[in-house]
């Protein structure tokens, strides 16, 4: 399958890959954690093969302003994702992070910050406004009210498309985000209506035009579409969608450079790639991801 544009969550790979992969922890010479960095670029290189795109991004948590705080928390009183509890040794990730970010950009992949919102808010931009056809790659089911005609969400074991989004997931596509508002979601902390769970919020979401509702259940969903709907949030969040605009110019120049990529391999020791480098000349060449501007001797 060939891809315009692939978006990847990366926060939300990251996190995936570090659950996944921190029981058996590998570390180079100097005493550093790798195992994240070796797995996500594991799992790049089946994406690169499997969806073939001539541009790669890769969205972050990481927030250009920080410390600061964001609508979503205000409106649910600080409230919101205030359940999640992070491990211990989290910060083995966010160490590897930053050589992660820098080793992807060296094979072209652009990467970009929400100025306070989340990696999703930029997804969901990028999905908007790339031109030609795009994959989005994310475990989080947030993402899949991004599925359009022209975009479709990959969590790594399905691919969701306008063509099948009914049968995988019970509603349509325009109806999901009403869906998520009438259920909630536990797992940022997102009150739905009480007594509503995943059967009875679709048959309500897919009925909303002509079902008398209660005002104190309007309020509730019109609140909730506030804070799940990804379009919502970067052009309400003041200065968000120009930090994305801003960033998308500077990135659009980013080149694929195999040499600092071997430079990097050599510098972290990671052996098994930087054997591998002729078939990542191979993947970046075939898939046309950016302009080869430094070959390898």
């Amino acid at each position: 399958m060939r891809t315009d544009n692939l978006i990847i969550d990366g926060t939300n790979l990251e996190y995936r890959i570090f659950y996944i992969s921190r029981k058996a922890k590998t570390s180079n010479r100097a005493g550093e954690m790798t195992y994240c960095i070796d797995k996500f670029l594991d799992t790049f290189e089946k994406l690169i093969k499997q969806f073939d795109p001539t541009n790669v991004y890769a969205a972050w948590d990481k927030k250009l302003t920080y410390p600061s705080t964001n609508f979503r928390k205000e409106l649910l009183d600080n409230q919101y994702k205030a359940g999640r509890s992070k491990p211990a040794d989290i910060q083995e990730m966010f160490d590897q992070e930053v050589k992660l970010i820098e080793i992807l950009e060296s094979l072209g992949v652009r990467s970009l910050y929400p100025k306070v919102l989340e990696a999703d808010d930029i997804c969901a931009w990028l999905a908007k406004e790339l031109s030609g056809r795009s994959v989005v790659v994310s475990v989080d089911q947030d993402l899949l009210q991004l599925v359009s005609p022209t975009v479709s969400v990959y969590n790594l074991k399905d691919l969701i498309t306008v063509e099948n989004f009914e049968e995988k997931r019970g509603v349509t596509p325009e109806q999901f985000v009403l869906y998520k508002a009438i259920k909630g979601d536990q797992s940022d902390n997102i009150p739905g209506i009480e007594g509503y769970g995943e059967v009875r919020s679709k048959r309500l979401a897919a009925n909303w035009d002509n079902t008398n509702v209660t005002d104190e259940i309007k309020t509730i969903v019109e609140k909730n579409i506030k804070l799940i709907d990804l379009h919502y949030g970067y052009e309400f969040q003041e200065g968000e969608k120009q930090a994305y605009e801003e960033q998308f110019k500077y990135v659009s120049g980013v080149t694929t450079d195999m040499g600092k990529f071997k430079t990097l391999c050599e510098r972290y020791d990671f052996t098994k790639h930087l054997n591998n480098i002729d078939n990542w000349k191979r993947i970046v060449n075939r898939n046309n991801i950016v302009d080869i501007i430094n070959r390898l001797a």
